[in-house]
C-alpha cells in the first residue's frame, strides 16, 4: 500500500509543468540498460521505467554525482530527436546506476543511448 502511495506521488512530479532546463545543467549520455513498463492493473497504466547507466566510461563519476543530488526529481531525456521527462532516482546498491520513470509511448531499446538533462543551479 505504501508503495503505490509513493508511485502516485511520483506521477505528480509527471504531470506537474516545469520549465525548460537551463543552459547552466548538465546533460550525459546513458546507455539504457533495461526497460519495463509498470505492472497493468496497478493504476499506473502508460508509466515505464528505464534503468540507465553511463554510456562513455570518462562520466561515470558525473553521472553518479547527479544521480546523487538529483535523485527523486524531474528532469528531462532525449531520446532520438525529441525531449521528454521523467523522474530520475538514484539506486543506491547498484553504483552509478539510474532509474528512469516517465509516462507515454517512448519506444526505447535495450542498449540504446539517450541524454539525460540534470538542470542547473537556479
Amino acid at each position: 500500500m505504501k508503495r503505490l502511495g509513493v508511485l502516485l506521488l511520483l506521477l505528480l512530479f509527471l504531470f506537474m509543468s516545469s520549465p525548460s532546463l537551463s543552459g547552466d545543467g548538465k546533460a550525459i549520455e546513458c546507455e539504457v540498460m533495461e526497460t519495463a513498463e509498470v505492472v497493468k492493473g496497478c493504476g499506473l497504466q502508460g508509466t515505464h521505467l528505464l534503468l540507465i547507466h553511463h554510456a562513455r566510461e570518462n562520466e561515470r563519476a558525473e553521472l553518479s554525482k547527479m544521480l546523487k543530488a538529483f535523485s527523486g526529481k524531474q528532469t528531462e531525456f532525449t531520446v532520438g530527436h525529441t525531449h521528454y521527462r521523467g523522474v530520475i532516482f538514484r539506486l543506491s546498491h547498484c553504483f552509478g546506476r539510474g532509474l528512469l520513470l516517465y509516462r507515454g509511448d517512448i519506444k526505447v531499446e535495450k542498449g540504446e543511448t539517450i541524454l539525460v538533462e540534470f538542470p542547473g543551479p537556479k
